[in-house]
This record gives structure tokens, sequence and C-alpha cells, in this order.
């Protein structure tokens, strides 16, 4: 069995689901005082990554720890709404034909195909079923009473969170990690090089700078330049 593991935003679609949130309340005018609590607290991370004081590797997972506070007492039926608009209003638009194609390949081929991002479940779910992935595993969100707390149950899959699901993932399916060494994975951000490391065929794709000068080290495959 082969197994090809496709990262989300930035890899398959060049929009980020973070952005889509924010875009969909401001326009809604939903959850508004959640989503400003949020920026507020989170755009001194903005400020030091431009000044250099911060990576951008703890800028990004600061802004997605936290990414739940935008759900805050958020009804179920409410969210739902914005989770459909979020993948077929804001991220199918911006798939990248080519790395849809990948895709296409590997499911032609019989493949396993994973859909591993750090969005939030309901919306690697609904992005699964659209590419015709054979499952996800996203960042899970915590429900009570029918409305999101505003609080992820871990791991946060980003980082060495993805590691850690996809491990999981592994063991659920009753699968061994041995399976990897013959497994593909596409991703584009440097905070993504413990997930390719794990793989035999790592494939960067329109990869940050970092990642592309690690992949360059590596000499891993490299689909795409954005640097």
């Amino acid at each position: 069995m082969s197994l090809a593991i496709f990262d989300l935003g930035g890899t398959l679609s060049r929009g980020e689901t973070w952005r889509a949130i924010m875009q969909y309340e401001r326009q809604t005018r939903t959850n508004l005082l959640p989503l400003y609590v949020y920026l507020g607290a989170h755009m001194p991370y903005y400020f030091l990554y431009s000044l250099r004081f911060l990576s951008k590797e703890r800028a990004q997972r600061a802004w997605g720890r936290d990414m739940g506070w935008t759900l805050w007492r958020l009804p179920e039926a409410e969210a739902e709404k914005m989770f459909t608009w979020i993948a077929y209003e804001y991220l199918q638009p911006r798939l990248r034909p080519d790395v849809v194609a990948l895709l296409q390949e590997h499911q032609a081929a019989g493949d396993e195909t994973l859909l591993l991002s750090g969005v939030v479940a309901p919306v690697a779910a609904k992005m699964a079923t659209l590419l015709g992935f054979s499952d996800y595993a996203g960042t899970a969100v915590e429900v009570q009473h029918g409305h999101y707390t505003g609080h992820y149950r871990a791991p946060l899959v980003m980082g060495p969170g993805k590691v850690t699901r996809l491990r999981t993932y592994l063991a659920e399916k009753g699968w061994s990690e041995t399976i990897l060494a013959e497994a593909t994975a596409y991703a584009d951000s440097y905070s993504d090089r413990f997930l390719l490391e794990m793989v035999g065929r790592p494939v960067v794709v329109y990869p940050d700078a970092a990642l592309l000068n690690l992949a360059h080290e590596r000499s891993w495959k490299i689909l795409g330049d954005e640097g």
C-alpha cells in the first residue's frame, strides 16, 4: 500500500483558513467580539515577525494555536455555514491546479490519500470530500452544549503536532509506521519539515524561503518556488 499525504493551506490551496475566518466574520458580522479580541491579542506577533524579532514559525504557531478563539460561543449551525463558505467559496477557487493534478495521479494509482492539515477538522472534512481524499486529519475543536468553546483538542496539527497526529492516525488505522518509508508528503512551510523528514518521498510545494533552503540541502523534490 502506498500513502500520499497532503497539506492544505499553501500547498493544495493558496488560501489560508485564518484569513477566511476573518473575512467571513467581518462580512457577515458574525462573532465579531471574539474576532477582535483574537486580533488584538495576536497582532504583536505579526509586528515582531515583521521586525524580525520573531521567527515566522513561532508567529504562525501562535496564530494557529489560538484560532479557536474566533469560534467562541458560536452555535454549531452558524459555524457549519461558515465552514461551508470557507471550503467552497474561499479555498476551492484558490486551489493549485498542478498540485490537485498530483493528488489525482495518486488517486488514479489506487494510493491511500490523507489530507493532514492544521485547519479545523470540519473544514478539513469538507475539503477532503471535495477533493476525493481517502481520509483527513485536522485540528479538533471543542463543542459543548451546541456551541464552540474556543479551544482545540491536542494536538494542534502544526509543526511537531502534525507528526503526532499522523502517528495517531496510523495507529487508528492499524498501519505500521514502516509504510512511511514509501510514503509521499507534500507541504509548503518550514514548520512542515518534521513531517517531510518522516517520509521516504518528501516534496516541497511552493515553499517558503526557509523550506526551500532546506530542500536544497536535503535534495528534496521541489514543485514551484515562491520563496
